[in-house]
């Protein structure tokens, strides 16, 4: 950032009408939003206007679709309907009464709109403190970007909730998550938590390569022991669980209610071509806000919902939101209509459960389940999860993917693998070659000589132990020729 600015202050306290989207600060840059401040002079005992009764949207540099759009009581992390529960952390900050306020940079070289959507006639207080540089010059290219998904239930021993897919180089800074328990399957935590799925797109270039974290069980993503069912709430700089209540649902057994924020101050999480982030779930009714910057133009990937579909409802009268209704992302056919995909085409694969496909032979192997990768990425434990007491355990396991590889000619083409534990591989005719035993995700590509017309391929992945991934289950694989080509897997 430049280091000579003025600082600038936008106050206001606007009377909103139903349905209105106010515009309440206009910004000429180069500058950077450094505090924002607000609440909304909602009486306690009027529940619609406290929870999700107004959205927060923010514009950079005349863009047309907003970088930032949240609810805004799910921007700073209050995910239920109540009025407020303290959070202390690095960027978010919710006092008592309700007094929320944020402290995430927010650059921009041209412009910045701050807009803000109302539920019902209501009044908003807020101030919005910000640096305008004294200088023409500004080469900082990533913009804060923000957004909220909410699913209900959300889908259980499946493909996971998915929190957000972002194109382009930047870094994720934070979540927050809000979830009230439906199912009793399985505990909340032990559905599992992160899962990243990064730069599935690079092919070794100035050393990026497709990577993948996953995490254990959700309570430890946030610091938290044991489950979290006895935790106390609690607010720290970086992570926590500042709301936690057992809640009566009316049946024999009470259910969780959660809110809870991690924080990336000290190791924000880089990409350089993508990221696809989704959360380990259980049929809960669950909702996250993610933090993130990067370079513009950003992916459009959800719309908001109605206002009705942002209420939570209660016990025995959940308001439901089924996945696909308001997202941008859905592809036909992986595994149903609402099932997900990174948005282009990134290609199918018939998936098997075990590896006594390895042996049989391309003219009469069977087709599989069909499903789709996203970023290159494919995930087995998305459709062959294994339903476990224990924190979303996938292993041991062993699993199998099938593709085509059509091209116009004979030709060599690169093989660029990602993985974890034992991988063979298998391409038309040839015996099946065994490519090694990663203890964490690495990255190998292998040279190949396709033949004129299908090639079929055929990827084994081992998971015999949780390693040093918690049993990461995942592969990515893309396809390059010679000139550049990407070559999309088909499995028809």
């Amino acid at each position: 950032m430049p280091e000579k600015y003025r600082p600038e202050r936008v106050l206001g306290s606007p009377g909103l009408v139903q349905g209105e989207r106010r515009v309440i600060a206009q910004l000429e840059g180069p500058g950077c939003i450094r505090h924002f401040y607000c609440t909304n002079n909602s009486p306690d005992n009027d529940p619609k206007r406290i929870s999700r009764s107004f959205i927060l949207r923010i514009y950079w540099d005349g863009e047309e679709s907003p970088s930032v759009e949240v609810p805004v009581n799910d921007f700073f992390g209050i995910h239920h309907d109540i009025r407020y529960y303290p959070i202390n952390s690095y960027y978010v900050s919710v006092k008592d009464r309700g007094g929320m306020a944020c402290y995430f940079p927010m650059p921009f070289a041209h412009s910045a709109k701050v807009e803000i959507e109302a539920r019902s006639d209501s009044s908003f207080t807020y101030t919005l403190d910000w640096q305008k540089y004294l200088t023409d010059e500004f080469d900082e290219d990533l913009r804060f970007h923000s957004s909220w998904r909410r699913e209900n239930p959300a889908p259980a021993w499946g493909d996971d909730f998915f929190v957000m897919d972002a194109l382009g180089h930047g870094y994720l800074l934070g979540f927050s998550l809000g979830l009230r328990q439906r199912s009793d399957d399985q505990r909340w935590s032990h559905a599992g938590s992160e899962n990243f799925y990064i730069d599935g797109e690079a092919i070794g270039e100035d050393r990026v390569v497709p990577h993948y974290l996953r995490a254990a069980g959700g309570e430890n993503t946030f610091d938290v022991a044991f489950g979290g069912v006895i935790h106390r709430p609690e607010t720290h700089l970086y992570a926590g669980i500042p709301y936690y209540e057992h809640q009566d649902s009316g049946t024999p057994m009470a259910r969780h209610a959660l809110s809870a924020y991690k924080l990336y101050v000290h190791d924000p999480l880089p990409f350089e071509k993508s990221l696809h982030f989704r959360w380990g779930s259980q049929a809960n009714d669950m909702c996250m806000t993610s933090y993130w910057y990067q370079a513009e133009p950003h992916r459009y990937f959800v719309k908001m919902p109605s206002w009705e579909d942002l209420d939570y409802g209660r016990w025995g009268n959940e308001v439901e939101l089924s996945r696909g209704k308001y997202d941008l992302l859905t592809q036909i056919g992986a595994q149903g209509p609402t099932s997900f995909s990174a948005g282009s085409d990134d290609g199918t694969w018939w998936l098997y459960s075990g590896e006594e496909i390895l042996g049989i032979g391309p003219d009469v192997l069977r087709p599989g389940i069909v499903h789709h990768s996203f970023h290159g990425f494919i995930d087995f434990s998305h459709v062959f999860n294994v339903r476990s007491t224990g924190s979303n355990i996938t292993w041991p396991a062993n699993a199998s993917a099938a593709t085509i590889l059509q091209v116009q000619t004979d030709t060599t083409a690169t093989l660029h693998l990602s993985w974890e534990q034992g991988m063979k591989v298998r391409l038309n005719d040839d015996d099946i070659q065994s490519i090694g035993n990663n203890t964490i995700y690495k990255y190998q590509a292998i040279e190949v000589n396709l033949r004129r017309g299908n090639n079929q391929l055929l990827v084994n992945l081992d998971n015999p132990d949780k390693g040093l991934t918690w049993g990461a289950w995942t592969f990515s694989c893309r396809v390059v020729l010679p000139d550049g080509e990407v070559v999309i897997p088909r499995a028809h």
